[in-house]
């Protein structure tokens, strides 16, 4: 599995913009592409990875904050009118999305799904409660059946959840601090306690984020 980290910031990043992550897996000669929370620019991960953005399969979202769910209306757009391709998204079944262009349309390739649990020939998408005030939010265990590698996200969180993630080969963890969100010693200090120390990366962190104990969620990393 390859995981591509397209965005590491918060809801108020310019520079690292806002988190969001490819998964890839390849096996046999076949590309399963799955894209966690959209880019609030759609063009711009288009420019990071057209190739990846063309033959994308899958699309995940794990709350309804703009930073989380972004630009998913040009996303889909783009996908039924201009590239004809299929895309199934997938939501938790309490977190609702607008998308205004289905108001008056069936489509034909885009697929918006609401549940706890998906699975299908590829993957596996686990979603699971985590504390993030005022709105329902879902942290994700993803599994890609053919390598057998779990991705770990714990979306935004007041608490860390390091602990449910563990047996995950990589863990990509909220760490922007403050009254709604886990700060960095929080994750690190769970971490270590469930020996996932050198699995365990920062995102959704601000502009000015330094990492003191983790290692920053950045560029391509191979699992």
């Amino acid at each position: 599995m390859i995981v591509k980290i397209f965005g590491n910031g918060s809801e108020l990043s310019i520079e690292r913009k806002n988190t969001s992550i490819g998964a890839i897996e390849v096996c046999n000669g076949k590309s399963t592409n799955t894209l966690i929370e959209v880019p609030k620019d759609i063009g711009n991960l288009y420019k990071q990875d057209k190739r990846f953005a063309e033959n994308l399969d899958y699309t995940i979202i794990t709350h309804a904050h703009h930073d989380h769910y972004g630009d998913l209306e040009g996303l889909l757009t783009r996908k039924e009118f201009i590239e004809e391709k299929d895309l199934t998204v997938i939501l938790p079944e309490k977190v609702e999305i607008p998308v205004y262009f289905l108001d008056d349309y069936k489509p034909k390739h885009v697929k918006i799904l609401h549940t706890n649990h998906y699975e299908d020939e590829n993957i596996i998408v686990e979603f699971f409660p985590v504390d993030h005030p005022g709105i329902p939010t879902y942290g994700i265990k993803l599994y890609y059946k053919r390598t057998k590698k779990w991705l770990g996200y714990s979306s935004d969180t007041k608490k860390p959840v390091v602990e449910k993630l563990k047996d995950c080969d990589i863990i990509l963890h909220d760490c922007a601090g403050g009254l709604y969100h886990t700060s960095e010693e929080e994750v690190y200090n769970e971490s270590t306690r469930n020996l996932a120390l050198e699995k365990t990366l920062c995102i959704h962190v601000n502009d000015d984020f330094e990492p003191e104990k983790l290692k920053l969620a950045k560029d391509n990393i191979s699992v």
